[in-house]
């Protein structure tokens, strides 16, 4: 499985519900994952507080 930003093709970091590879989930790992939100994720979450309906449909 590979990372899911953009055309990146590198290895996840966390195979098992991991979405990214080391240097896209330190950048993006802690931000809200609804595309162009810039916001930090609520804990335990993948989605901000201004996000979190949207995420959970």
């Amino acid at each position: 499985q590979h990372c899911a930003y953009g055309d990146c093709t590198s290895d996840l970091e966390n195979a098992r519900g991991g979405v990214f590879c080391v240097t896209h989930e330190q950048e993006y790992g802690p931000r809200c994952h609804i595309v162009g939100c810039t916001r930090q994720k609520v804990a335990r979450t993948q989605a901000c507080e201004r996000h979190q309906e949207q995420w959970n449909r």
